[in-house]
């Protein structure tokens, strides 16, 4: 375990056992007695643990911030697991499991809740679950289901080729066709245009400026990394049946208050079956915030305004 606690602030980072497997967990806040906030990171795999930190100092400032490489991914990868250890349901149950011990380590009744992306499709199953242990959700590029969102991406990708007469990209679209797909060029293909087309991140694509901050952090090594891209491609595989049927389609009522984010630009999850979800989603309180200089990547491209977000959610529960 590696504790830094200053006067007033919290920095830890250990391995916790979680539904039987070892994962990786790291707490950091600037004041010990902050409200809890988990995020869920993206993916399936994509731990965020390494270079996130950069990232969340304003939610620091009034959070204790919990990231988690979930079962399978980063520093939660192990060899010895097996496609059998990951499941959707299974995942549900991690995040119950360890929201119970943050709830009980840190005597807090309730905590805060955020997912992104793949980890908003596992935060808005897990609320539905279990809504007694969350004062609120905040769902940041909500995925609805995983199999969907990828083929609503591609003919977006293709109509968006066609608009700026874009032969080439149009012809490559083409002539991989829709997904789901089998051969690694086909995702190389994809990805070239959703980066292409800034629907990933709007300004500029970040991976560099990851990359070195990630080098220069304290929450990975070397070694690290390596297991980032072992437990990426694991998670992915192991999963690959359980996206095909895991969705939130009939999730038609919540019982914890919830904020959607979404960047304007985001292509890699197009917004418009979203907000229709949103729309017949019936909740204690509920909002949608557009993101207006970001794509899928908003809390990376906007961090401070995410923050002022979730922090303004606090205070008006604070004040209730």
């Amino acid at each position: 375990m590696t504790l830094d606690h200053s006067s007033d602030g919290i920095y830890e980072r250990f391995p916790l056992t979680i539904g039987s497997v070892e994962q990786w967990i790291c707490i950091a806040g600037k004041k010990r007695h902050a409200p809890l906030l988990l995020l869920l990171h993206g993916g399936p795999g994509a731990a965020q643990m390494g270079y996130i930190r950069h990232f969340q100092q304003a939610l620091e400032n009034h959070f204790i911030v919990v990231n988690w490489d979930q079962r399978g991914a980063g520093r939660s990868y192990h060899k010895h697991l097996s496609a059998s250890d990951l499941t959707a349901h299974q995942l549900i149950e991690d995040t119950i499991e360890l929201t119970c011990y943050l709830k009980e380590r840190f005597k807090q009744e309730r905590i805060y809740l955020l997912g992104h992306s793949w980890g908003g499709l596992l935060g808005m199953a897990t609320i539905a679950r279990a809504p007694q242990l969350y004062h609120h959700y905040f769902s940041v590029s909500q995925v609805l289901n995983i199999n969907e969102a990828e083929r609503q991406s591609y003919e977006q990708l293709l109509r968006l080729a066609n608009e700026r007469q874009d032969a080439v990209g149009a012809q490559a679209l083409h002539s991989i066709g829709p997904p789901p797909w089998s051969k690694a060029r086909h995702v190389r293909t994809y990805n070239k245009y959703i980066n292409a087309y800034d629907a990933r991140e709007h300004h500029g694509h970040l991976g560099w400026s990851i990359f070195w901050r990630a080098l220069r952090s304290k929450e990975y090594r070397l070694r690290d990394w390596i297991s980032l891209w072992k437990g990426y491609t694991f998670s992915m595989k192991a999963l690959a049946d359980d996206l095909a049927h895991f969705h939130v389609h009939d999730v038609t009522s919540v019982q914890t208050p919830v904020t959607f984010m979404f960047g304007t630009y985001d292509l890699v999850v197009p917004s418009p079956p979203v907000y229709a979800f949103y729309e017949q989603l019936q909740a204690p309180d509920k909002e949608w915030i557009w993101f207006k200089q970001s794509a899928h990547s908003l809390p990376l491209e906007e961090p401070q305004k995410l923050a002022g977000v979730v922090y303004a959610a606090h205070q008006r529960r604070s004040v209730l």
